[in-house]
């Protein structure tokens, strides 16, 4: 998965996938409660089936809670692993040693961005799936690239100018964004590095696992307590 293609051209592909899957959210997601609402408010005429099928589709896609999750670090222990290459796919590590997430760091362009004085116009962000291509998730890991030369920078092809790199420290990923020369002023750092590591990255999906779940089995449970003999 994005392994074959130039850095412009995946960092497009996941930011396009970013767009459907967050359409698909949007508007599916709410879709899906309010159909199992209904299903449960009225169990003798509306099956179940069919807004439980969807309700298992989302939880498996666009709706699932876990992720790389991403904490701003002030300084970076000596990594254990190097993996250079910021624009590769990497392994996250679920409990430290299982290595279960692959993931991958992007760019992706703010909505209405350079409408105000030095605003972050783009954000890095993290995409996340499990070995086939089920339970992915996106998160932000930090807003980029800004006219403030205190706003890391990254754009992806171009490393040579702007460095972004993910190194291996046990079963967490160090990512770094490094300015490059001649930007350096006493109060700039020379660097930017952000933990990433497996967890629960979306508490909103967490929840509509919880809410999904918890309307089917009492829509069933009322089914069979209405079609029950008296």
């Amino acid at each position: 998965m994005f392994l074959f293609i130039s850095a412009e051209d995946t960092n497009a592909a996941i930011e396009t996938l970013d767009s459907i899957l967050g359409f698909a959210e949007f508007f599916l997601v709410p879709a899906s409660i309010l159909w199992l609402v209904a299903a449960w408010r009225d169990p003798k005429s509306r099956g179940l089936r069919a807004p439980t099928v969807l309700a298992l589709i989302l939880a498996l896609t666009v709706a699932q809670p876990f992720g790389v999750v991403a904490s701003k670090e002030a300084g970076a222990p000596p990594p254990t692993e190097a993996e250079p290459n910021g624009e590769s796919v990497h392994v996250a590590h679920l409990f430290g040693f299982l290595p279960v997430l692959p993931f991958r760091l992007y760019q992706r362009e703010i909505f209405l961005s350079g409408l105000g004085e030095n605003a972050p116009n783009e954000t890095l962000r993290v995409r996340s799936w499990f070995w086939l291509p089920v339970l992915t998730n996106a998160t932000q890991v930090a807003e980029t690239c800004s006219d403030d030369v205190l706003t890391p920078c990254w754009e992806p092809g171009y490393s040579s100018e702007q460095n972004l790199t993910v190194l291996r420290d046990g079963g967490t990923h160090l990512a770094t964004i490094d300015n490059p020369p001649g930007r350096g002023e006493a109060q700039i750092p020379d660097s930017f590095t952000w933990k990433l590591r497996a967890g629960i990255a979306s508490p909103a999906g967490l929840a509509y696992w919880g809410l999904a779940g918890f309307l089917a089995i009492m829509t069933r449970r009322r089914r069979s307590q209405s079609s029950s003999p008296t």
